[in-house]
């Protein structure tokens, strides 16, 4: 039965991912504003629905390690792997707007988490600062978009047909409910998989559930790659990293404050903090603002390094 839960899942999101790049651009098109700020704020939150629906039930349970290492192997697997195809697929070029602003605000708040972190606590003062800084920034977003600072990209080669703004809404929610469930079902079976070969909590937690939570992320980064929207990959990326941490990570302290493990601490923290500084270090060096074929493939032997690390 978990094998069917598991397929079931995989085909939910595919769909629901499909529908909610459509919309979004649709949604983009229509009030005038770039893919990007859409993809940072809307599409992020829709594919970050799985991450706070695990995250805050396991704090709710008392398995701070699961809320954790649920944001952070997330964070990590966004990047190191969600990307890293994507970058393989298209090769991902921004500017230097995208590097100094959304990528150094990706750095601060992973560096702050881990600051927060550093006692091995999380609790509900740090939790509502971490909300308050989630909503600077949605509203830095929506300054933002009024400048319209829409990254660079190559023209879709199947236009999205516009539809009226509320109907794309209402799609945009049903897919992210599509993306919810599909996650729900593939991590449930995931977890029960992994569980009847004797993994620990921890490893299922920063792995199977963690890339369980990101596939939304990685159905909706894939199919824009493949519609050759750079924007919504990076905007979905990069927001859903911070929404993660902003967002469920602070929404998770105010409802139950965090206790987490040492190993969580010094190896899964650090690592997350590791991948955000190495994701704009590829950017800037050897060529700016580029993520090809050659960066992508170094992000996913980190992230496979990682993964061999906690076997």
């Amino acid at each position: 039965m978990d094998y069917l839960f598991l397929v079931l899942g995989l085909a939910l999101l595919i769909i629901s991912g499909d529908f909610l790049v459509k919309n979004a651009i649709s949604l983009a098109k229509y009030f005038k504003v770039s893919d990007f700020i859409i993809s940072a704020t809307v599409i992020a939150i829709g594919t970050s629905l799985p991450e706070l629906f695990v995250s805050v039930n396991a704090g709710i349970n008392g398995f701070s390690d699961i809320t954790v290492g649920n944001i952070v192997g997330s964070n990590i697997a966004n990047i190191g792997f969600v990307l890293a195809i994507s970058g393989l697929i298209i090769g991902i070029t921004t500017n230097r707007n995208f590097l100094i602003q959304d990528l150094l605000i990706l750095n601060f708040v992973s560096l702050l988490f881990v600051i927060f972190l550093s006692d091995q606590k999380l609790n509900r003062i740090e939790g509502i600062i971490l909300l308050i800084l989630f909503i600077v920034f949605i509203v830095f977003n929506i300054i933002k978009s009024k400048k319209q600072m829409q990254l660079p990209k190559i023209d879709d080669d199947e236009p999205v047909k516009q539809k009226h703004p509320l109907l794309a809404i209402m799609l945009i929610l049903i897919s992210s409910a599509g993306l919810m469930y599909g996650s729900d079902f593939l991590v449930n079976s995931s977890v029960n998989i992994a569980r009847s070969f004797g993994v620990s909590e921890r490893v299922i937690a920063v792995t199977m559930v963690a890339v369980g939570t990101s596939l939304p992320e990685f159905v909706t980064s894939i199919i824009a790659a493949f519609r050759k929207n750079v924007s919504i990959i990076l905007g979905n990326i990069v927001g859903s990293n911070i929404i993660n941490i902003l967002f469920i990570g602070g929404l998770s302290a105010v409802v139950e404050p965090l206790k987490i493990s040492p190993q969580m601490l010094n190896v899964d923290l650090l690592g997350m903090l590791l991948f955000a500084v190495l994701l704009f270090t590829l950017f800037v060096f050897p060529r700016r603002y580029n993520l090809g074929f050659i960066k992508s493939f170094i992000l996913i032997i980190f992230y496979l390094a990682y993964i061999l690390s906690l076997v």
